[in-house]
């Protein structure tokens, strides 16, 4: 990574977050640096958000759903471009930044102009005042017994001491900052995209393994099937629930959840094909698990195929110590007809995954209802051959999966590299 100098001469800031400073930078109180903005709201203002990232907004150059909207816009201010505006109930996570847009917000904002414009550049306070939260100072200066309970008002910041240095070193950071951030972030969205690709490449594969086979030059026969295209000659089309030696569906009650005990799958664990365990982490009581799993214990291998929320999901049982949680059905599959593995992967493929969008049900969440499952079919070589495209793909997945953790790996450390330069630019650790 680059290095940059330091300056020569440092003090003491006496502000416990910040530590030492440039020697030449001075100290003020923040009501001093900012007042508190009234400006009132016009008809034409749209409303204006400040995201955990730092940008401030108009709503609609973010997107176009998912805010909870104020019914009666009560106690709303107006927000002017350039003003600097900290979202109070979510600043402990970044909420903190510079409007680029006239608009309007919620009275649970902060809205402040400078009291001298020549002595202070907001960009570079929005910027600082971030770093003082992503350190865990307003949790110090707001305590709360619940995170999301922490509010930051003006009164709270204003006895504050913060840094002043010169306001031309000010804008030399911030103009720093925004060539080399966005230097950043073109290097992390073109790893991005190397990782979308890589994710197309991973289902190309899975999808001509299990619907060509291996053999270029095989011959093909027409499937038989509206939905499903030609099909290698020895190949047959299998109905799911036909070849399968058990089907068990879990939905129903929602099983009492506690702090610790079995670990409970639910569909959001059944990820690219595999359970993941950390992305939720639910549990049932022990003394509960054999009235849970009446219908059927899993075993390793079972097929665990998820009806909603999302639909289509799938994995193989890797560990028995588990319940299933409703929406996941699973299905112990007759391994004289169906290799597991390559159940799975079939059903991960792109012919798979296209019938059930068409099967579908559902307004809010997409869904399968039980009824439609006979419908689920498989397009199933003899069984040694499917043990053999199961071995071509695991080891191509391998190959790209190697590639793709190093970018993902790369992005972290671009992320992080971001973060370390914003916070040693802001807090005089490097020299302007």
């Amino acid at each position: 990574m680059i290095t940059f100098s330091p300056y020569e001469h440092y003090q003491d800031s006496q502000i416990s977050w910040l530590g030492k400073v440039p020697k030449h930078w001075n100290f003020k109180k923040a009501k001093y640096l900012f007042r508190k903005s009234k400006i009132p709201v016009r008809k034409q203002d749209g409303v204006v958000t400040a995201y955990r990232d730092g940008e401030v907004t108009l709503r609609t150059n973010r997107r176009a759903e998912g805010y909870t909207v104020a019914i009666l816009e009560q106690g709303y201010q107006g927000v002017r471009k350039g003003q600097l505006v900290i979202n109070s109930m979510d600043a402990f996570a970044g909420a903190i930044g510079v409007s680029d847009s006239d608009g309007k917000c919620s009275p649970e904002y902060v809205v402040c102009d400078p009291v001298h414009s020549d002595e202070v550049e907001p960009r570079y306070y929005a910027l600082l005042i971030r770093e003082m939260a992503l350190r865990n100072y307003i949790q110090v200066i707001c305590p709360a017994v619940r995170q999301r309970a922490l509010r930051i008002r003006y009164n709270s910041l204003a006895p504050l001491f913060f840094p002043l240095p010169p306001c031309e070193e000010q804008r030399r950071i911030v103009e720093f900052l925004d060539r080399k951030t966005a230097e950043i972030d073109d290097e992390i969205a073109t790893k991005q995209r190397l990782i979308e690709l890589l994710q197309e490449q991973k289902a190309i594969l899975i999808n001509q393994a299990v619907t060509k086979g291996l053999d270029p030059n095989v011959s093909m026969r027409d499937s038989g099937v509206s939905w499903i295209n030609d099909i290698p000659e020895k190949w047959t089309v299998l109905p799911l629930t036909k070849y399968v030696k058990s089907v068990v569906d879990y939905r129903g009650k929602t099983p009492t959840k506690v702090d610790s005990g079995v670990f409970l799958v639910t569909a959001k664990n059944i990820k690219n094909g595999s359970i993941d365990y950390e992305v939720s982490k639910e549990y049932v009581p022990e003394n509960k698990y054999a009235e849970i799993m009446s219908r059927g214990s899993p075993k390793k291998n079972d097929l665990l195929f998820t009806t909603e929320a999302p639909l289509g999901g799938v994995a193989l049982v890797d560990r028995e110590d588990i319940a299933l949680a409703q929406r996941i059905i699973k299905f112990r599959l007759d391994e004289q007809y169906l290799d597991a593995r390559f159940t799975r992967y079939s059903m991960l493929s792109f012919y798979f995954q296209s019938f059930l969008s068409t099967e579908a049900t559902g307004s809010t969440a997409q869904g399968i209802k039980a009824s439609k499952l006979h419908k689920l079919k498989i397009i199933a070589p003899p069984i040694e051959e499917q043990e053999e495209i199961v071995e071509f793909i695991d080891q191509g997945l391998a190959q790209i999966n190697e590639i793709y953790e190093r970018q993902q790996e790369i992005i972290d450390e671009l992320i992080n590299f971001r973060q370390i330069l914003i916070a040693n630019s802001v807090t005089g650790k490097i020299k302007f």
